[in-house]
C-alpha cells in the first residue's frame, strides 16, 4: 500500500519562521518569525527547565517582540517562573526586565540582538507565551560602540560586547598588543601587563566606522621582576621594577608592614650597608556605581516596616555607601545579611531629613561572595522613602552585584539608591630586592729599594723614595687604593724576631719557615741586597686534660655551666704567647654504692654502725662516704637472739656429784652457771 500527498513541504524563504524553544539555548537569524515556549503553541511550558532564545539577524540595527499571549505562574517579586529579556546576544547582556504575573508587551533592543530566557521551577506552570519577532535593517553606516567585561583586570583575560548600533554586518577588532578579532563579541587574553587601546572598526552596505578608545585596557603584571642595584661606599641606590603601571608598592620588612614608597622605580636613603628591600605590585579599581541612581522612577513614600533588597554578589567587593532618602532626622541601624536572615554586617548612622536630594551612608561592608544576601533596616519607625512601583529588576552593577529584588510585591524598590562598589585589589606575592654596598679596599705597603731599583703598582712606576697612592679597580668595581711608602737607598739589612703558632709559618721572599731558628734571607731589589735576619720562635699549641670525678646526682662548674653526666669538654683559651691553649676536661660520674650487712646480737646486747646503735631486731639503713667521696648505703639486717634462764632444782646422794657445764657441784648450794645457747647467746 501507499499514500501520495500533495504540496506537503513547502520551502520558501518567505514563509514564516516559527520557532519552539528547547532545553538550553539556541539563536535564531531570521528577521521575523513567531516564538512559543518549550511546550508548543498547544501544552504548557516544562517544569524545572531554563530555555532561552538569541535573536540576531545578520545586519540587523534593531529586534522588537510583541507577546501575544502570556500565562505564568503568579509569584511575588517572580521568584518561581519568569520571563527574562535581554539586550544583547547573550543572557550576560543588560536585562531588561524580569516579568510574571503582567505581560511584557512590545520591547525593542538597542542593538540588533535580542535574548528571551523562560525560567521554570520544579512546581507550578501555565500555558506560557506566544511571541512575534521583527526586525529593522540600517539605512546608515554603523555607529560602533563596545564595552568590556573589566578595563582593570589580573589575570589579563577581557571579554568585549559589541554594542554598534544600524546593523554592522562584519567587526574588526585590534586589542592594541599586536592581535585582532573578527568576532562580534570576542574574548581576548592579553599575554603581558600593561597598558592597552582598543578599537572596533564595523561595516555594513552602507559604510563603516570605527570606535577607539585610548588606554582603555589595564593589565596588572603578575610576573613582577626587580632590578637590584649596587654601588661603592655609602650611597643612595635606585632600585627598579618591571612594572608599567606605577603601581608597586615597596616595604622595608617581608611582611609588608612598613610602607616607603609607591611607584615603578625606588630610590633608597643613604646606605652604609648592603640592604634588602621587598616590593609588589598592586592594582586597585575605581568605585563603581549602580542600582537606581536615585528615586525618581514610579511612585512611593515613607516607609516605617522592615523591609530589605535581595541582591547577588560574584566576587570579593565592598558595600562602600548607598543613597537614602529620609523623611526626618535619626539613627538607623543597617544591615548586612545572609539568605537565612543571619546578620553578617551592621552599622547604625545618623541620617538627617533629606526627602529632596537624598543623604549618602558609608557603610563599607565586605561582601562574601554569595546569593540572595540582604540589604535592610533593623525595626520599625524608619521613616525611608522606598518606591512602590516602577522597580525593574535586576539591577546589575559591572558584573559584581545583581540587585534581584525584595521581600515585598513587584515593582517595589526598597531604601538603598546609587550603589557604591569596590572591587577587591589585586596583589602580587612580595618579591625580595638586593640594595647591595661594595666595600673600598685600602691597603699601605713599604718598600726599600737599592739605588737603581723600582716598584710598579697599577700602570706606574716608581723609583725614588716618596709616599705614592694609586687608585686600582677591584674585581667588584670599587676602588683599591694602595699607598706606597717607597724608600730609595743603600743596600739595608733588616733584623725581625717573629713569633707564630706551631702549624702556622712565616716566609720571607720565598722560603717558608715553620720551626724555631734564626734565618737570613737575601733579597734582589734593584741593583743590591736587601738582607733580612729572621729570628723566629714557633710557640706551641698547648693542651692539658682535667679529670674530674663527681657522685651520682652532683655536677661540677666548668667555664660557666654545670655538667651532671659523663662528658668529655674542650676549651680553647689564647695563651700568654697568643696561640691557642686546649684544655680537655673529662667528667666521671661516680655510683653510690649499696651494700647488705648482715649483723646479729643476743639480747641485752647493742651493735654500732655510723656512731648509730642498734638494740632491737629490724632492718636498718645508714649513708656512709666511701673511699671516692659518695654515698655508701649500708642496709643492715639485725637479728637478735634470746639469752635462756634455767632454773633446775638437783637432789643428789651423799657422796655424788652434778656436773653444769666444766663445774662439779658435790654439796648443797645455789650456783649460777653461764653456758652459751646454740645461738651462742
Amino acid at each position: 500500500d501507499s499514500i501520495i500527498s500533495q504540496s506537503l513541504i513547502d520551502i520558501n524563504a518567505n514563509n514564516p519562521c516559527i520557532i519552539t524553544m528547547i532545553s538550553g539555548g539556541s539563536t535564531q537569524t531570521a528577521c521575523s518569525g513567531t516564538l512559543y515556549d518549550d511546550g508548543g503553541p498547544n501544552g504548557n511550558y516544562f517544569d524545572n527547565n531554563d530555555s532561552w532564545v538569541t535573536i540576531s539577524p545578520i545586519g540587523a540595527s534593531q529586534v522588537t517582540v510583541d507577546f501575544l499571549t502570556f500565562d505564568l505562574e503568579n509569584s511575588t517579586n517572580c521568584i518561581y517562573d519568569y520571563v527574562e529579556i535581554f539586550d544583547g546576544n547573550s543572557i550576560n547582556s543588560p536585562s531588561l526586565g524580569q516579568f510574571c504575573n503582567n505581560s511584557p508587551g512590545i520591547i525593542s533592543s538597542s542593538g540588533g540582538a535580542i535574548t528571551i530566557l523562560l525560567h521554570a521551577d520544579a512546581g507550578v506552570n501555565g500555558q506560557g507565551f506566544e511571541m512575534d519577532w521583527t526586525c529593522t535593517y540600517p539605512n546608515a553606516p554603523p555607529v560602533t560602540l563596545f564595552a568590556a567585561s573589566d578595563t582593570m583586570s589580573c589575570n589579563g583575560t577581557i571579554n568585549f560586547t559589541d554594542l554598534s548600533s544600524n546593523g554592522p554586518t562584519s567587526w574588526l577588532w585590534d586589542f592594541g598588543d599586536g592581535n585582532t578579532s573578527n568576532l562580534q563579541n570576542p574574548s581576548h587574553t592579553y599575554l603581558s601587563g600593561g597598558i592597552y587601546s582598543v578599537s572596533l572598526t564595523t561595516t555594513n552596505q552602507y559604510g563603516t566606522n570605527i570606535y577607539n578608545l585610548i588606554d582603555y585596557i589595564n593589565i596588572m603584571d603578575l610576573n613582577l621582576s626587580l632590578i637590584p642595584d649596587s654601588a661603592c661606599g655609602v650611597s643612595s641606590l635606585v632600585l627598579q621594577s618591571n612594572s608599567a603601571n606605577n603601581n608597586v608598592k615597596w616595604y622595608s620588612d617581608p611582611l609588608g608592614q612598613n610602607l616607603l614608597f609607591t611607584g615603578a622605580v625606588f630610590t633608597t636613603p643613604v646606605l652604609n650597608n648592603s640592604t634588602t628591600y621587598y616590593a609588589q605590585a598592586e592594582m586597585n579599581f575605581a568605585n563603581i556605581f549602580g542600582g537606581p541612581s536615585d528615586n525618581n522612577f514610579g511612585n512611593g513614600g515613607a516607609y516605617q516596616g522592615n523591609r530589605h533588597l535581595i541582591f547577588d554578589n560574584y566576587t570579593s567587593s565592598k558595600l562602600v555607601s548607598v543613597l537614602v532618602y529620609a523623611y526626618s532626622d535619626g539613627n538607623r541601624t543597617i544591615e548586612l545579611r545572609n539568605s537565612s536572615g543571619t546578620i553578617l554586617k551592621d552599622t547604625s548612622v545618623f541620617i538627617p531629613s533629606s526627602i529632596a536630594n537624598g543623604h549618602r551612608v558609608y557603610l563599607n561592608f565586605d561582601l562574601p561572595v554569595q546569593n540572595d544576601l540582604q540589604l535592610g533596616i533593623n525595626g520599625n519607625n524608619n521613616d525611608l522613602y522606598r518606591n512602590s512601583s516602577g522597580a525593574q529588576f535586576p539591577y546589575s552593577i559591572s558584573n559584581l552585584i545583581s540587585i534581584t529584588g525584595t521581600n515585598a510585591s513587584a515593582g517595589y524598590y526598597y531604601f538603598f539608591y546609587d550603589w557604591e562598589i569596590e572591587k577587591e585589589s589585586c596583589v602580587t606575592n612580595l618579591i625580595p630586592v638586593e640594595a647591595t654596598i661594595l666595600q673600598d679596599y685600602n691597603s699601605t705597603q713599604n718598600i726599600i729599594l737599592c739605588n737603581g731599583g723600582s716598584v710598579t703598582v697599577g700602570n706606574n712606576t716608581y723609583n725614588s723614595t716618596g709616599v705614592y697612592t694609586d687608585v686600582l679597580s677591584s674585581i667588584n668595581g670599587c676602588d683599591s687604593i694602595i699607598i706606597t711608602d717607597l724608600t730609595v737607598g743603600t743596600p739595608s739589612t733588616s733584623n725581625n724576631n717573629v713569633s707564630i703558632c706551631s702549624g702556622s709559618f712565616y716566609s720571607v721572599g720565598g722560603n717558608i719557615y715553620t720551626q724555631t731558628g734564626q734565618y737570613s734571607d737575601t733579597l734582589s731589589n734593584g741593583i743590591c741586597d736587601s738582607i733580612i735576619n729572621t729570628n723566629l720562635t714557633v710557640h706551641p699549641v698547648l693542651s692539658s686534660q682535667q679529670n674530674y670525678s663527681v657522685c651520682l646526682g652532683d655536677s661540677i662548674l666548668i667555664s660557666g655551666q654545670y655538667y651532671s653526666s659523663p662528658i668529655l669538654i674542650q676549651d680553647t683559651f689564647v695563651s700568654f704567647s697568643g696561640c691557642d691553649s686546649i684544655v680537655t676536661h673529662q667528667i666521671s660520674v661516680i655510683q653510690s654504692s649499696v651494700q647488705t650487712n648482715l649483723q646479729s646480737i643476743c639480747s641485752g646486747e647493742t651493735y654500732t654502725i655510723n656512731n648509730n646503735i642498734y638494740s632491737q631486731q629490724g632492718s636498718y639503713t645508714d649513708i656512709l662516704t666511701n673511699s671516692l667521696g659518695c654515698d655508701s648505703i649500708i642496709n643492715t639486717i639485725l637479728t637478735v637472739y634470746p639469752t635462756n634462764n634455767v632454773t633446775n632444782n638437783v637432789d643428789i646422794c651423799l657422796g655424788d656429784s652434778i656436773m653444769v657445764g666444766n663445774n662439779v657441784y658435790d654439796s648443797d648450794g645455789i650456783y649460777t652457771d653461764i653456758l652459751t645457747n646454740e645461738y651462742v647467746c
